[in-house]
């Protein structure tokens, strides 16, 4: 059994939410609610690659509890939005059609890192050092896969500060090719790919100014006679109609 990769896996968090008629963080409340909501996208769309949930910046808040405390590494697949994303998984498995691939999506080390220290004050010990971002990360790789999961998408912010997340990447990497899922990565703007690049399947690199929206390329790891994926170069706005989403999809998967 070897790894799935689909045509197109658009960034659809603000559009799902327009199908929805609720907001990201609604979605990211009810595990029930956001499986049946990237389901309809994916019906009005038509895209072969779900994402689920392009939120790396709300994901990475869920392991803050009360008074600025962290859950444990190993309690952080139960924990906020990052269990409702596991469990939509699993719901996702039944109700989307055959052939349609799920990539669970978490925030990578780095940028996990980040947020966590602009969610907790006063900033917990835990992140004192590189270690806890890097257990939860690969934590959330496992229990993705166990759901069931096509394959993990990883948002990373990677402008070689203080961590080195390519340690977590080639963990990652053996976990994914354990469970013949594949490996993504999107990065923000202006980061470093060279690490990404090494280990994942494909790196989607976000631009710093999007302009209108457009079809985005993966740069392929070892796949040089096969099809890259594709993706948008931004979140999809709530306002663009469904024709151009179908007409981008088109392009794409042709």
């Amino acid at each position: 059994m070897t790894a799935k990769y689909p045509k197109f896996m658009p960034i659809l968090s603000s559009y799902t939410s327009r199908v929805s008629g609720r907001s990201s963080q609604e979605l990211l409340a009810s595990p029930a609610g956001l499986a049946r909501a990237l389901a309809d996208t994916q019906r009005v769309v038509g895209h072969d690659g779900v994402l689920c949930f392009y939120a790396p910046h709300l994901q990475a808040r869920s392991c803050v509890q009360s008074a600025g405390s962290l859950c444990s590494a190993d309690d952080a697949p139960q924990s906020g939005s990052l269990a409702a994303v596991l469990e939509a998984i699993a719901a996702l498995r039944t109700t989307l059609p055959s052939g349609v691939h799920i990539c669970a999506c978490f925030p990578g080390p780095e940028l996990m890192l980040a947020e966590l220290r602009r969610s907790c004050l006063p900033n917990p010990p835990e992140l004192s050092d590189y270690d806890y971002v890097g257990d939860v990360f690969l934590s959330l790789v496992r229990a993705a896969c166990e759901a069931g999961a096509h394959g993990v998408a990883i948002a990373e912010d990677l402008h070689g500060g203080e961590c080195a997340p390519e340690s977590c990447f080639r963990s990652a990497r053996k976990l994914v090719d354990f469970y013949s899922a594949a490996l993504v990565a999107f990065l923000e703007p202006g980061s470093d790919a060279a690490g990404a690049l090494a280990i994942a399947d494909f790196v989607f690199k976000l631009p710093a100014d999007p302009g209108k929206l457009e079809l985005l390329g993966g740069a392929a790891n070892g796949f040089a006679n096969e099809k890259t994926p594709m993706t948008t170069n931004k979140d999809v706005p709530i306002d663009v109609s469904v024709e151009e989403l179908r007409v981008l999809r088109a392009l794409a998967m042709n």
